[in-house]
C-alpha cells in the first residue's frame, strides 16, 4: 500500500510538472536603479491558450497569450492594465507595464 502512495505522487510530480514552462528575467528599474524578477508561467512554451500568468512586482497578470512579433512576444492583462514582454533570442527583454518600458535580463 505505502509502494502504491508513493509511486502514485512520484508519477503525478512527474507528469504536472514535464508540461509546465517558467521563465524569469531580472528587469531594472531605473528610479530605484534595481532590479525585479518577472516570471512567466504558462502549462506550455509558446501557449496561446491564454490560461498563464506574468507575474511582476507582486502584480499576477492573467491571461498569458503569444502575439506576433521579436523572438518570442507575450502580453497579459490585470485591471484593464496590460503587460507585455518583448525576448530576443540573446538571453534580453523589454517588459512594458502600461506606458513604463524595462530593460530585462534572462536569470
Amino acid at each position: 500500500m505505502k509502494t502504491i502512495i508513493t509511486t502514485t505522487a512520484v508519477l503525478a510530480a512527474i507528469t504536472t510538472s514535464a508540461h509546465a514552462y517558467t521563465d524569469t528575467y531580472m528587469c531594472r528599474v531605473p528610479i530605484d536603479h534595481r532590479a525585479y524578477p518577472v516570471t512567466l508561467n504558462s502549462a506550455a512554451k509558446f501557449a496561446a491558450d491564454g490560461k498563464g500568468t506574468l507575474t511582476w512586482r507582486g502584480t499576477t497578470f492573467r491571461n498569458l497569450r503569444m502575439i506576433e512579433g521579436c523572438t518570442e512576444r507575450y502580453q497579459a492583462t490585470h485591471n484593464g492594465v496590460t503587460a507585455d514582454i518583448c525576448m530576443s533570442n540573446r538571453g534580453s527583454a523589454a517588459l512594458t507595464i502600461g506606458e513604463a518600458s524595462f530593460d530585462c535580463k534572462l536569470k
